[in-house]
């Protein structure tokens, strides 16, 4: 959930959409790039430009990433 919540504060919610049905993340159904280029109305090329601008957001931002699992992890013991 900590991760989920972290990515959704960093990128758009079309990022967000595509990088969880790209992933599989948060209980959501694969979807392909054509699916999801259908789904959104904008090209397969566009999808993949969309899922790799949000991937580079979220490796940008490993270092908060790893603090909130430590935090979560924390909170557990």
């Amino acid at each position: 959930e900590c991760v989920i919540n972290f990515i959704k504060e960093l990128i758009n919610e079309k990022e967000f959409f595509v990088i969880t049905h790209r992933y599989k993340l948060n209980d959501a159904e694969y979807i392909t790039y054509t699916e999801l280029a259908k789904e959104l109305g904008v090209s397969a090329s566009r999808i993949k430009s969309i899922e790799e601008r949000a991937k580079r957001i979220i490796r940008r931002s490993m270092p908060g990433l790893k603090e909130c699992l430590l935090k979560q992890k924390n909170k557990r013991v």
